[in-house]
């Protein structure tokens, strides 16, 4: 009856690489990212540090390359958690329009939205099957992390869409909390 599945949250490794390759071809498009996409929603490690530099140097004016990007690492000593010089170097081989880089946010904030979601059930189903509280209380405390992570989305980077799901969730959960016990 108890069958774990194995599997990786939802994310997508090649628009992660093109958000990260696209800043480094635009000035603009650096600007853009550090402003509207955040490190969570970048599923992979290594992803995560390399937007995390370039944020900071897109925030300090600082030229976005390659070899600024290593040097940087280097010097907050993650160079090695990034992949190394190798694990940076890919970039530079990346090729895509850097005006497409919001197409491809906007695809790594609905799978950041998926992951939360993801983590909001898991932590419900905890609390469900260790009987950590009665029923509604469970609801109410999922609606309103809910609604609070909807806020969030909605209130920094619009993400109508997954803001959306998320009232139409609440509307479920608000269903089932109705029904009777049995």
């Amino acid at each position: 009856d108890n069958v774990m599945l194995s599997f990786a949250p939802p994310h997508d490794t090649l628009a992660e690489q093109a958000v990260l390759a696209s800043m480094m071809l635009s000035v603009q498009q650096a600007r853009w990212a550090s402003t509207t996409l955040a490190e969570t929603d970048f599923y992979h490690h290594r992803h995560r540090l390399l937007f995390r530099a370039m944020c900071s140097m897109t925030v300090l004016n600082e030229d976005v390359s390659i070899i600024t990007v290593i040097d940087w690492l280097r010097k907050e000593k993650q160079l090695e958690d990034a992949g190394d010089v190798k694990g940076v170097m890919w970039l530079h081989e990346y090729s895509v329009p850097a005006s497409q880089c919001p197409g491809y946010g906007r695809i790594l904030r609905e799978k950041a939205m998926l992951r939360s979601l993801m983590q909001e059930a898991q932590t419900m189903n905890l609390g469900a099957s260790q009987e950590l509280a009665a029923s509604e209380d469970l609801i109410a405390g999922v609606q309103d992390r809910l609604r609070s992570l909807g806020e969030s989305a909605t209130a920094s980077r619009p993400l109508l869409t997954a803001y959306e799901a998320m009232v139409d969730l609440t509307g479920h959960i608000e269903d089932v909390g109705d029904k009777p016990q049995k």
